[in-house]
């Protein structure tokens, strides 16, 4: 069973050669114009404007799902639900949250000071220089 990669040039779509036969869960357009993909087995890949995929996969740093991904501060932030992932576009290293308690990464999204990182009953925003956790009220032990 093979995966399709489609591509919309604003007026039609195209079928694209998918650079993996993993199961993709993540495609983000950045605006320099390089396309990454990402999913299973902690799949990653960069396609930039001159063609081809560049296979940015690293086992040693991940090899379980990556579930989203989204850029902030010209780096690729990745939610790989137990690790939080970053890639420069060249390779892909893990992103310590210096947090107390459990984390996990689930989703990603951000302004242009601020990346949101929402997991298991966390939320984490991140300015480029710190961490910030808001706990779910109701996993929050005070309460």
């Amino acid at each position: 069973m093979g995966w399709e990669l489609w591509h919309w040039n604003g007026k039609k779509w195209s079928l694209e050669k998918s650079p993996t036969k993993t199961v993709l869960y993540s495609v983000l357009a950045t605006p320099s114009g390089d396309v990454y993909l990402a999913g299973g087995g902690g799949c990653l890949f960069r396609r930039n404007s001159r063609g081809g995929w560049t296979d940015l996969s690293d086992p040693k740093v991940h090899k379980d799902t990556i579930w989203k991904m989204k850029e902030f501060q010209g780096r690729v932030f990745l939610a790989g639900e137990h690790k939080l992932l970053v890639t420069d576009g060249q390779r892909l290293t893990e992103m310590k949250v210096p947090l107390k308690g459990s984390k996990s990464f689930m989703a990603l999204d951000a302004t242009a000071n601020r990346l949101w990182v929402a997991g298991d009953g966390n939320v984490f925003k991140y300015d480029g220089q710190s961490w910030t956790r808001y706990l779910c009220p109701d996993n929050d032990p005070s309460n």
